[in-house]
């Protein structure tokens, strides 16, 4: 009987992956992200939004018109974020956030790719 292997693309978080200062923070996850040829930071993701939001003032930096974008997408208020995607970002990509560990981890070409998320003073 022949055995089958199948191979099993797992991600997980340890304690090595802690910042620094270990658990002992309240940091939102901020990445810096690519859109439409822009590096944007102060990307913020939170998996507990339903939809991914844009500022206005990102779209208008980056001369993006309102109207390629989903309605409901876009505040005109000043935020602390120029992007927060959520939980379609998150499940498009298949990607793993994790606020206590300051990263975001997802498989491409079978190999685990982490990205750390910004330190406080990125602005």
């Amino acid at each position: 009987m022949a055995e089958r292997f199948f191979m099993i693309n797992q991600i997980s978080f340890s304690k090595n992956d802690l910042p620094p200062e270990g658990a002992a923070h309240n940091k939102a996850l901020h990445l810096t992200v690519k859109c439409e040829g822009y590096y944007v930071k102060r990307a913020m993701l939170d998996g507990g939004y339903g939809v991914d939001i844009c500022p206005l003032s990102t779209l208008q930096r980056m001369e993006i018109e309102t109207g390629r974008i989903r309605p409901n997408s876009v505040l005109d208020m000043d935020t602390s974020y120029n992007f927060l995607l959520g939980r379609p970002w998150i499940h498009a990509t298949e990607a793993i956030p994790s606020t206590l560990h300051q990263m975001v981890k997802f498989v491409h070409e079978n190999q685990e790719i982490i990205v750390h998320g910004e330190d406080e003073h990125s602005i």
